[in-house]
């Protein structure tokens, strides 16, 4: 009995010993092999499409759909702009009979004699769709600047439901109001080509004013391509943008 006590002792010594030589090689192999884990994801990270994340997948994602935002809202700004400065404003002026304040780069063809009646009348809305115009253009503005210190934010954007919840709000108020004056605005552009030769001269010489020759047609339509941007960009933000997380939910509403 006492030869076994003995023997189960040195067991018992020799384990401990091993286990003292074994423990630093184990705490090593830990710790490399920790490293490689954080080094194989920020590689992934930094793999386009080699994300293995979800999470991280949606976030890059999130990013992405911001950027594009803050991009496309740019170029609306720049057109937008256009549109206001370009053609409206100086169309307003021509029909009031502002002469010379229709650009310094018209040409006298194109400016209605002081005093002369206009061949053709605007609609009542016009002067409202002005307003509406500026409106959206002064948005515009504020909405670029807060998506662009979301996007360059250092930690995961989390203000963007509220952001979107004025766009819902601007595109229902105010987009859609200049959308159903658009085709009046239209129409009586045409009509007064028809019936005014200098009105025709006039939009002839905005047009080759604008840059890249963008016509009053085209812009006209921005309203509807952007409200139909907000909705599809809306979509893959809360596609990409996990049920958890805190403006999921704000984000299904706007």
């Amino acid at each position: 009995m006492e030869e076994i006590d003995r023997l189960q002792g040195i067991i018992s010594h020799s384990e401990m010993r091993v286990y003292v030589l074994m423990k630093p090689l184990v705490h090593r192999w830990v710790m490399r092999k920790r490293l490689r884990d954080v080094v194989e994801i920020a590689r992934s990270a930094n793999t386009k499409g080699g994300i293995r994340s979800p999470l991280l997948k949606k976030g890059q994602e999130r990013r992405s759909v911001l950027r594009e935002m803050v991009d496309t809202e740019a170029l609306l700004l720049q057109k937008l702009t256009v549109l206001h400065d370009n053609y409206l404003q100086p169309i307003q002026r021509y029909h009031d009979g502002q002469r010379g304040s229709v650009g310094p780069d018209d040409g006298k063809a194109t400016r209605r004699p002081s005093g002369v009646a206009p061949l053709f009348s605007l609609p009542a809305s016009y002067r409202e769709a002005m307003k509406q115009l500026t409106d959206m253009i002064g948005f515009s503005k504020g909405i670029s600047e807060k998506l662009e210190h979301s996007v360059n934010a250092v930690e995961e954007p989390s203000s963007i439901a509220p952001i979107m919840a004025q766009v819902a709000h601007k595109v229902s108020s105010v987009y859609s109001k200049f959308i159903a004056r658009m085709t009046s605005i239209s129409w009586a552009h045409n009509q007064a080509s028809k019936l005014d030769p200098e009105f025709k001269k006039f939009l002839l010489a905005r047009k080759k004013a604008a840059p890249r020759g963008m016509s009053i047609e085209l812009l006209l339509i921005l309203p509807v391509q952007r409200s139909i941007g907000y909705k599809a960009l809306l979509d893959r933000l809360i596609k990409n943008t996990d049920e958890s997380h805190i403006e999921y939910k704000q984000l299904r509403k706007a």
